[in-house]
């Protein structure tokens, strides 16, 4: 199967406009979400709206969790019976054809404000990467969050930075940080082949200045 893959949209309306017609160009089979669609409420009905039309299925987060956890008086009456419906569909945790997607690293309980929240002093350490692993038997973990392409063995950081295809190892479990739609940037991820690959949203586009502008697959 071949799968999008959407990591913090924070309501870029038009790079998940574009993020979606790459992957129809792409024909994936399915779009996966991990999280954090809200920024602060204005373009939130339209993002909503793409991702419905879309059929896009995953994962809330952090940004997310008034939305879709028990949203109180407040929430209800700011926000639409169609935003809420479908943050209220998003998971703190999905499996997709035997990969496991979440907002944050598979140790910390999702559906919890003060572990989807929590700050680690060091990001991404040795440590909390073992915790991943130990905390799943899944071969294939991908998570949003970081604004980052990172990628990740039992043995520490696999040698990539999102300037290539990746192609996931067979011996041994990986983490795979997928960068943010806001910040220009989505995968495709083959389950088959177990191969990832990142997608630039600006492509013969001019980036604006204030994004930052890491290494990344242009082709």
């Amino acid at each position: 199967m071949k799968l999008g893959i959407l990591a913090d949209i924070h309501e870029a309306v038009e790079l998940l406009r574009r993020a979606l017609g790459r992957f129809e160009r792409e024909r994936v089979d399915r779009v996966v979400l991990l999280g954090d669609v809200f920024e602060t409420g204005p373009r939130i009905d339209r993002t909503i709206e793409l991702l419905v039309d879309a059929g896009v299925v995953g994962v809330y987060g952090n940004h997310d969790y008034g939305l879709c956890v028990d949203p109180d008086e407040y929430i209800r009456e700011r926000f639409s019976g169609d935003v809420l419906s479908y943050m209220g569909d998003l998971l703190p945790r999905l499996e997709v054809e035997g990969c496991l997607f979440a907002h944050r690293e598979p140790w910390l309980d999702c559906s919890k404000v003060e572990q989807i929240w929590h700050v680690d002093e060091e990001q991404l350490s040795p440590e909390t990467i073992a915790r991943s692993f130990a905390a799943t038997p899944h071969r294939s973990i991908f998570v949003g969050h970081f604004h980052q392409w990172r990628a990740f063995g039992p043995r520490g950081p696999l040698d990539w930075d999102g300037s290539t295809l990746l192609a996931l190892p067979d011996n041994g479990p990986s983490l795979v940080v997928v960068h943010a739609v806001c910040d220009g940037y989505a995968a495709t991820f083959d389950t088959g082949r177990r191969l990832l690959v990142p997608l630039d949203l600006y492509q013969g586009l001019s980036r604006p200045r204030d994004r930052p502008i890491p290494p990344i697959l242009t082709g």
